[in-house]
C-alpha cells in the first residue's frame, strides 16, 4: 500500500530531483565549493583526531552495510592525500563490509569526533575504491 495513503502526515512522494530541489532549495555556493578532490590539511587533522569512522558499502546485489569502526584517535592512517588505511579489530566476525567490497569496491566513509560540530564525509579520493590487505605478522613464525 502507498505510504502516503497509510499516513496522512505524508502528503506526497517526491520522485524527481526537481521536486526535491523545489522543497529543499539549492545548496549555497560555499557548500558546493567545499567538495575537494584530495585530503587537505584540514581533513588530515580531523581524521587524525577522529576515534570513530563509519564505513558504508554495497554488494553486487544491492545489499548494503554500515559498519562502525572505532579505536583511539589515530587508528585511521593517512597514507597519502588520496589513500587511508583503516585497521580491522576483532568483532562479531560477520565481515559484511569485506564481502561487499569483494563484489563492489566503492565505499563511503564518515569520520566523527564526538562533541564536534562538524563531520568529514568521504571526499572523492577516499570514495574511489577499497582494497582489503592483510598486514604481515612479523612476530609469527611458520
Amino acid at each position: 500500500m502507498d505510504a502516503a495513503l497509510e499516513n496522512p502526515e505524508l502528503r506526497e512522494i517526491l520522485t524527481t530531483e526537481a521536486e526535491i530541489e523545489a522543497v529543499l532549495g539549492k545548496p549555497a555556493p560555499r557548500i558546493i565549493a567545499k567538495t575537494i578532490n584530495r585530503l587537505d590539511d584540514i581533513c588530515l587533522a580531523y581524521i587524525g583526531r577522529s576515534p570513530f569512522v563509519i564505513v558504508a558499502s554495497c554488494g553486487a546485489a544491492g545489499r548494503m552495510d554500515v559498519s562502525p569502526k572505532g579505536d583511539p584517535a589515530g587508528f585511521v592512517h593517512v597514507l597519502d592525500c588520496q589513500t587511508v588505511a583503516i585497521s580491522e579489530r576483532p568483532g562479531n566476525r560477520r565481515t559484511d563490509a569485506f564481502r561487499n567490497v569483494l563484489q563492489n569496491p566503492r565505499v563511503g566513509l564518515i569520520f566523527i569526533i564526538p562533541g564536534a560540530s562538524c563531520r568529514i564525509r568521504t571526499v572523492a579520493p577516499i570514495q574511489r575504491r577499497l582494497r582489503i590487505r592483510r598486514e604481515r605478522d612479523e612476530a609469527r613464525t611458520t
